[in-house]
């Protein structure tokens, strides 16, 4: 593993060596435009071993995504975005998995439309793409008991002067490329109210992004669905469950020349039909300052979830320490970072570590 890493390691030094160059991957007609986007990341992991585990998968370099896209706008008032995940291996007889596919109409510049595939406007932690933030995963409480992608209709209600949000819908509740196949949900509300008291969020800002203004965001999410089946033999560590679920959160984000702090919480109460009633939830904060003239970014971060309230000592908890490099800005970035992850799991009161070094090679096409 260290022999593999070195070898990355010297071919990511002459990528660096070369100058940086930026394409403009963009068609404009007469009646709109047409983005390609692409992105790739490529990730290494060496994870400590421990007595007891049972995951094989212990040292590995795999690509974490690959994905491409077409984005743009059509006659002023609408907006369509197409993106596609790549897989190294074929499912269902496809290689290609749909990420986003949808379409906004915009009547005025306080109203805009969805319809189609895309993030469900729950958390922040779930908005914002995975190749912007300043970690090279979600962790838990901003994981897979929160809504993601998902087929339905949404609404975004934008104040004139852009400082207060909302942003509401119904979805399937099936998730992502289930549009024909319902048989996991019967429906998904999801709403999400945001604030901005100091400063203005770009569209699609992301962690990492410098500014030297003061920004302040603040959000509060809400969702409540109905799920018609078991997915699993083990459903209360699931997203999926017979029965209702309701989730809120709340977050809030300071950035301020180059200092980045976040605060995220979130909560899912659960109704299994039939089963026990039952919570899951926690919280992060995480901490970075982004060094503008070495392009280097430090940070840390601190995560607790408690997946299941009936099942005793299962809360983990993880401190991620890492280092950040953007020697061409978002086009191409470089992560190292060391996660400490402990879980108590019952009756093991005792618990377990499972620590991790990863390096991760992110490189886009905008």
């Amino acid at each position: 593993m260290i022999a593999r890493l070195t070898f990355g390691m010297i071919a990511v030094s002459l990528i660096l060596a070369a100058p940086p160059v930026r394409a403009q991957f963009e068609v404009v007609g007469e009646n709109g435009t047409m983005e390609f986007t692409g992105r790739l990341r490529i990730m290494a992991v060496e994870r400590e071993e421990f007595d007891g585990d049972d995951d094989q998968d212990h040292d590995r370099i795999f690509v974490q995504q690959a994905r491409i896209g077409i984005q743009g706008d059509y006659l002023d008032d609408f907006e369509y975005e197409l993106e596609f995940e790549l897989r190294g291996y074929i499912e269902d007889g496809s290689p290609m998995e749909a990420k986003d596919l949808f379409l906004a109409y915009s009547p005025r510049t306080e109203i805009k439309l969805y319809a189609g595939q895309f993030r469900t406007p729950f958390g922040r932690m779930r908005t914002i793409p995975r190749s912007k933030l300043i970690t090279t995963r979600r962790p838990g409480v901003g994981g897979d008991f929160l809504p993601g992608r998902d087929v339905g209709g949404m609404i975004r209600l934008r104040s004139f002067d852009k400082k207060y949000m909302f942003r509401g819908g119904i979805f399937t509740g099936a998730g992502p490329n289930r549009s024909d196949d319902d048989r996991l949900g019967k429906k998904l509300l999801v709403g999400r109210v945001e604030i901005m008291p100091l400063g203005m969020v770009r569209k699609s800002e992301g962690d990492s992004e410098y500014t030297r203004e003061l920004r302040v965001h603040m959000g509060a999410g809400f969702a409540s669905s109905e799920d018609a089946e078991f997915a699993d033999d083990d459903p209360e560590y699931l997203r999926t469950i017979p029965g209702r679920k309701d989730i809120y959160g709340f977050d809030f984000t300071l950035k301020c020349k180059g200092l980045f702090l976040n605060y995220e919480e979130n909560h899912a109460s659960f109704e299994p039909d039939p089963g026990r009633d039952f919570d899951a939830g926690g919280y992060l904060v995480q901490a970075s300052y982004y060094w503008d003239r070495g392009r280097l970014e430090p940070r840390i971060m601190y995560d607790e979830f408690n997946p299941s309230s009936n099942t005793a000592n299962d809360t983990e908890k993880t401190v991620t320490y890492g280092l950040n490099f953007y020697p061409h800005g978002r086009l191409l970035n470089l992560m190292l970072e060391y996660a400490d992850h402990h879980k108590l799991n019952s009756p093991d009161t005792r618990g377990w570590d499972e620590n991790e070094i990863r390096f991760l090679l992110q490189v886009s096409i905008e």
